[in-house]
């Protein structure tokens, strides 16, 4: 049963019994409690066999890779109900758990939640929406008028109808006669039902109200499926005051002709169907396939009820068992008979009966764990002789040491063939769920069928790394024992889940729906339930269910690849290609004519992909991340971060588009094409146009090196295909079949451009030398006079090791003062400079260097007033300090004052040594360096005379934000650092700030920009 809670109330205090009865004592025989007076036989005696798994069968706690003919291939899903869409059909009432089961018609699915129901078209389109009480409202008064709970749904397929059940209780107090149980069942009345309606539906309702031992009991749990004539309804039965009542089973006559069916009046019986020295317990009636059902024509059997919930052999060490009853005769004379068939020691039990508690599940987040219930038998089905059941264990170390300890799902194949002899178990195993996360729980599995032996799983997943999410496996008919396929996705979780309504349970599931699709009795549809993102907090809970489809379909070998731009281009184009995403997308690619010089043109050159089966069926919802591209010869590569996948999941066509732009370092080899890669080992065929083995798309980048990080390699590699005689691709980002300055363009603003996350050029290098600036001439001084607007020219100067071995490439910024105006910038030698203002980043066309000096550049310069004039080196875009690029590799240079902060020369100080404190003229002056500045600085001062002097700091606004001298000073030269902090210790936002020095009745002031 199920709980719920509305915004405007308490929470409803509707309880979830969890029901198991063991006790061979109460086991009775079969007698109908209402509507029919036949007699029931008591069945056969239990048959105990070997307790051993089956031969060749491995409990595998990883899922294993199938070696059949066919694979499960994914396809399109969806998302459906939630928390909150349900409480907009129930009034404001929002439930827990959700109860997820779905079926699958020719056209349309059908889902069912606690408490509503929806319908979708194949590719996600919502066609109705009602709540289950407002569904259910044509039976008038022979409804309760309460919330439904414990819906399920089924497909007949062999009346092509959906069929729907829920439950409904009414209590006022123990042995009150107001107390009242239902089964609502209702039928669609064709395939294809159109809305909630009457219109669309045939109703019955069922008195599940039933007197055991004196006591009126009500219903609980459903069980719920259909063979060839009969709808089935197993429950656990409760007394209204406590504890339990055993089982029933309710057994209706679809009626096709006129019956329920057909809208007439329904035919039913309830039944005691457990034989004596059997156990009452939660038991699932198996949905029959086939032609005359179970047997064939003419047989008499009906169904099978499963039950499972841990049964034991005397504990530890000994076989667990699955309880098995034949129903014979269903609108006869109905027979029970019982067979438990041993499974192995696959839990270690204690005592005859143990019915161990499943360890529940851990999520992300470490917010509680998601409870998974226990043991009971959860589905069944029948099909081609096979009966197939799925439970959750906890392995022991012996059969499944992956994941002892750890809720699992389970399944069994039981061979059905010599009934009414034994049944015999040929094969078991466990879903580990390992393939989604190591130590992943799984749980609440359900299963389906198909034609040709191939059998779907749905189950949840949770665990402490992931968020309790939606997931399917599959075995192929001819999969090795004790196998499933790799995991799929229906939906991943996205957030931790903790929702009780002031319980202690953290609810999930009852269940998974795993449906057949009747279109072509191959393709299954799993709906099922996910951690939403959190939301709609009620005392402190925000936990929000999602639920959602997904299909699925056993693919034979050989998926056909078809690619090709979707405009019909033939021509080659070509993609200019940056680290950070910002080039050329494929809608927006060049086309160009190839006369030298002429322009390109922008070109659609999206691509389109489509994926098939060997016998042409679209393969729909192919993940979009299993779609991308590469070079044909590695000539450019993409940054692992940010992989160009497919725009979406394949449509219904089995159609998908790659549409933006590449994340791609190096370019492409002469004649080097694009391919599309299909990551699928089904793929054994993709074609191209014009025959040819992959797109012709050229690929060129500003990460020449191909290294993935655009660095002064990159700008050395540049220089050389721009001052070389001969024509490089590589070079040319505008394909007009020239190099020249718009790519250089176009180089420069790669610069900045990195691999996401990642910083192209912020690295830390070795010390291959020095550089520093010298006057007048290269070989020239480090400090002289310079007369107001007097210009000079100054040399950048590289000595040491990188000097004597030769340069590729250098990058230095050079800083000066207030003071300083550069007037021009000379590179000396065949450079190209990519950087801008006084950034210096170089390439050359020929290594430069040979000598212990090596000149780089001339600066022409001047100041604009006698005041000391400050010069210093620093790094470039990014960079720690200066660089050169050595062969191909990049090292430091440093300045040759040893330090990126202390200026490498001066102009105006006579006493002026790199590296040193600067002396002031002689007069009230004040000059900040270095400015801008972050995160401290230094204000330099000069005072006249000896006296008292204040130093303090003023934000834009005139604001004080930090005193720093009040006090008696010598006359001459100090220096007051501010570290960017303000009178509080606070650190001081970016921005401009004032330097104010006051002495003697004087004032100056000094603008400072604090940069971060």
């Amino acid at each position: 049963m199920t709980s719920r809670f509305r915004r405007t109330r308490r929470l409803v205090p509707v309880t979830f019994l969890i029901f198991i009865l063991a006790l061979a004592a109460l086991a009775q025989a079969a007698t109908p409690l209402e509507k029919r007076a036949d007699g029931i036989s008591g069945g056969a005696e239990a048959i105990s066999r070997s307790a051993q798994v089956p031969p060749g069968v491995a409990l595998h706690g990883s899922p294993t890779d199938g070696t059949g003919d066919k694979a499960f291939v994914p396809g399109i899903g969806f998302p459906a109900f939630n928390f909150d869409d349900n409480a907009l059909e129930n009034g404001g009432f929002l439930f827990i758990p959700p109860d997820p089961m779905g079926a699958a018609g020719p056209d349309r699915l059908v889902g069912i939640v606690n408490a509503g129901i929806e319908c979708r078209t194949k590719t996600g389109l919502m066609l109705f929406r009602d709540s289950l009480r407002d569904f259910f409202s044509p039976l008038g008064a022979a409804t309760l008028g309460t919330f439904c709970f414990d819906p399920k749904i089924v497909y007949d397929h062999y009346e092509d109808r959906f069929v729907v059940v829920a439950l409904e209780r009414w209590f006022q107090a123990n042995g009150d006669p107001s107390n009242e149980s239902r089964i609502l069942i209702a039928v669609s009345k064709t395939a294809s039902p159109a809305s909630p309606t009457a219109a669309d539906w045939n109703y019955m309702a069922i008195n599940s109200k039933v007197n055991i031992g004196g006591f009126d009991h009500w219903a609980d749990y459903p069980g719920f499926e259909v063979d060839e004539e009969a709808v089935y309804v197993t429950a656990n039965m409760f007394p209204f005051v406590s504890g339990t009542g055993g089982t029933r089973l309710w057994i209706v006559d679809k009626g096709v002709a006129a019956g329920f069916y057909a809208g007439g009046p329904a035919a039913h019986a309830v039944y005691d169907p457990i034989p004596a020295g059997y156990f009452s317990m939660t038991m699932q009636p198996a949905e029959v396939h086939g032609p005359g059902g179970v047997g064939g024509p003419g047989s008499n059997i009906g169904t099978f009820l499963v039950a499972y919930s841990s049964l034991t052999y005397g504990g530890p060490g000994n076989p667990e068992a699955v309880q098995v009853i034949r129903v014979d005769d269903p609108l006869g004379a109905p027979t029970f008979t019982g067979e438990f068939v041993t499974v192995g020691d696959i839990e270690d039990v204690g005592g005859v009966f143990g019915f161990p508690a499943l360890p529940d599940a851990p999520q992300a987040g470490g917010v509680g764990l998601i409870e998974v219930n226990d043991s009971r038998a959860l589905d069944a089905v029948w099909r081609n002789g096979s009966l197939w059941a799925v439970t959750t264990i906890n392995p022991n170390a012996t059969s499944d040491p992956v994941n002892a300890g750890q809720t699992t799902a389970h399944w069994f194949r039981f061979d059905t063939t010599s009934v009414p002899g034994p049944i015999v178990l040929t094969d078991e195993g466990n879903i580990g769920g390992e393939d989604i996360q190591p130590g992943a729980y799984t749980f609440f599995p359900g299963l389906a069928v198909n034609a040709n032996g191939d059998v779907k799983f749905g189950f949840a997943a949770s665990g402490a790394n992931i968020f309790a999410g939606a997931y399917m496996a599959g075995r192929e008919a001819g999969d090795p024992p004790g196998t499933v396929q790799a995991t799929g996705v229906v939906r991943a979780g996205v957030d931790y889940y903790y929702r009780t309504f002031g319980g202690s349970r953290n609810r999930w599931g009852d269940y998974s729906g795993v449906a057949l699709d009747p279109a072509d009795d191959t393709t299954f549809w799993i709906f099922n339930e996910y951690a939403e993102v959190r939301g709609t907090p009620i005392s402190g809970e925000d936990g929000r269910w999602g639920t959602a489809w997904r299909a699925c379909a056993p693919t034979a070998p050989g998926l056909i690849v078809d690619v090709y731009p979707i405009s019909g281009l033939t021509d080659p184009v070509s993609l200019f290609s940056k680290l950070d995403g910002s080039g050329d997308p494929m809608f927006a690619a060049q086309l160009w004519n190839g006369v030298i010089g002429d322009p390109t043109t922008l070109t659609d050159a999206t691509i389109g992909v489509t994926i098939r089966d060997v016998f042409g069926t679209p393969i729909v919802g192919f993940p979009r991340e299993q779609i991308f591209v590469r070079a044909q010869f590695g000539g450019w590569a993409e940054c692992p971060t940010a992989v160009l996948h497919a725009d979406f999941d394949t449509d219904a066509s089995g159609f998908t588009t790659i549409s933006r732009a590449l994340h791609a370092g190096g370019s492409s080899a002469p004649g080097e094409l694009m391919l599309v890669i299909v990551n699928d080992p089904l793929v054994t065929t993709t074609t191209y146009p014009l025959g040819l083995p992959g797109l012709q798309y050229w690929v060129n980048s500003t990460d020449l090196t191909g290294n993935l990080v655009t660095d002064l390699t990159d700008v050395s590699a540049f220089a050389g295909v721009y001052f070389a005689a001969a024509y490089d691709y590589a070079g040319d980002f505008r394909w007009d079949g020239k190099i020249d300055l718009t790519d250089v363009t176009r180089m420069a603003s790669g610069l900045a451009a990195a691999c996401p996350p990642a910083k192209a050029l912020d690295v830390a290098l070795g010390t291959a030398g020095e550089v520093g600036l010298r006057f007048d001439s290269p070989q020239g001084g480090v400090a002289r006079d310079l007369a107001p607007g007097e210009r000079i020219d100054a040399y950048l100067v590289l000595a040491g090791d990188a000097a004597r071995h030769g340069i590729e490439a250098f990058a230095a910024r050079l800083r000066t003062s207030d003071n300083v105006i550069v007037h021009e910038t000379e590179l000396l030698g065949r450079a190209l400079n990519l950087g801008t203002d006084t950034d210096l980043v170089v390439g050359y066309g020929a290594t430069r260097g040979g000598a212990d000096e090596v000149t780089l550049a001339r600066v022409r310069l001047s100041v604009t007033n006698a005041m000391p004039a400050s010069f210093w080196l620093e790094g470039a875009k990014g960079m720690g300090g200066p660089a050169v690029v050595i062969g191909d590799g990049m090292e430091g240079v440093v300045p040759t004052s040893g330090a990126v902060e202390a200026p490498v020369a001066r102009l105006n100080d006579k006493d002026f040594q790199p590296g040193e404190n600067l002396p002031m003229v002689a007069r009230l002056a004040v000059n900040v360096v270095p400015n801008p500045f972050n995160p401290r600085t230094e204000i330099r001062f000069a005072l006249p005379a000896a006296g008292e002097v204040s130093v303090r700091v003023y934000d834009a606004a005139g604001r004080l934000v930090r005193a720093l001298v009040q006090e008696n000073r010598a006359a001459g030269p100090h220096v007051v650092v501010w570290n960017g902090d303000d009178d509080a210790g606070r650190k001081a936002a970016s921005g401009v700030y004032w330097a104010q020095v006051k002495s003697d009745g004087q004032s100056v002031q000094q603008k400072m920009v604090l940069l971060k």
